[in-house]
């Protein structure tokens, strides 16, 4: 039996989109995967819109049915997925590149980003019913157009193209692994460890982060991550500080 549904798209707008609207048998608790050679409005965190060349990248949703997690558990199912794509692309790369998550859940190699993860949750008041993951990995793109910071592509760390389907099926079977194996036996303290093992920024050193709420740059070490979701920083004057998502950015 496989171990996933696919469904291949020739274009579409956002994969997430079309996850979101597809009519889904609710005894049928099967991961989907939608994936499309051209996403024309692929959505990131923030609102920013997702460059990908026409059959040069993975787009792509994984929709999962995370139905024994809590609501007040969503950032744990973010760990999961941000983990499996690492342990993926690290076995992918074979360089001495570092891969690692910038907090909450871009996928970075160095210090450039070469994935976007934007996930969508619907919840009722006991658990999640539906989770929507979008993906965007850059894959064999060698030039970007917009003005995003810091982008990388495997082609450029590899040096060579990559198999977009092969890898398609390494990330999901890679984030099924963790989620299975989570699903089987939770352990929040050992997931939450884990993430932050693979931090960027998680080595010691101070560096310069952006507060939003008083529009100031402050320097500070990362501290870590708890299983909310929540960012721990340690300011130069020994002041821990705590953000949530969007609170608080790095600066480059």
């Amino acid at each position: 039996m496989a171990r996933y549904t696919l469904i291949e798209l020739p274009s579409a707008d956002s994969t997430n989109t079309y996850a979101r609207n597809l009519s889904i048998n609710p005894d049928d608790s099967t991961p989907l995967v939608i994936v499309t050679d051209n996403q024309t409005s692929g959505r990131g965190q923030r609102g920013n819109s997702w460059e990908s060349h026409p059959g040069q990248n993975l787009t792509f949703s994984l929709v999962l049915y995370p139905r024994m997690f809590a609501p007040a558990r969503q950032f744990e199912l973010s760990m999961l997925v941000s983990v499996g794509i690492v342990n993926a692309l690290k076995k992918h790369i074979e360089t001495t590149a570092r891969v690692s998550i910038k907090w909450p859940n871009d996928i970075y190699i160095d210090d450039r980003k070469v994935a976007g993860i934007l996930i969508e949750n619907t919840l009722s008041s006991s658990c999640i019913e539906k989770s929507v993951i979008g993906i965007g990995i850059n894959v064999n793109q060698q030039h970007f157009e917009s003005d995003a910071p810091n982008p990388v592509s495997l082609v450029h760390v590899i040096g060579k193209e990559t198999n977009l389907k092969q890898l398609l099926d390494n990330i999901v079977q890679a984030i099924l692994d963790m989620y299975e194996s989570y699903v089987y036996d939770p352990e929040p303290d050992e997931l939450t460890y884990l993430y932050n093992t693979l931090l960027w920024r998680h080595d010691g050193r101070t560096y310069t982060w952006h507060d939003t709420a008083s529009d100031t740059d402050f320097e500070a070490t990362l501290i870590g991550v708890d299983c909310d979701g929540t960012l721990s920083l340690k300011d130069t004057g020994g002041t821990i500080r705590h953000y949530l998502f969007k609170e608080v950015s790095a600066v480059f």
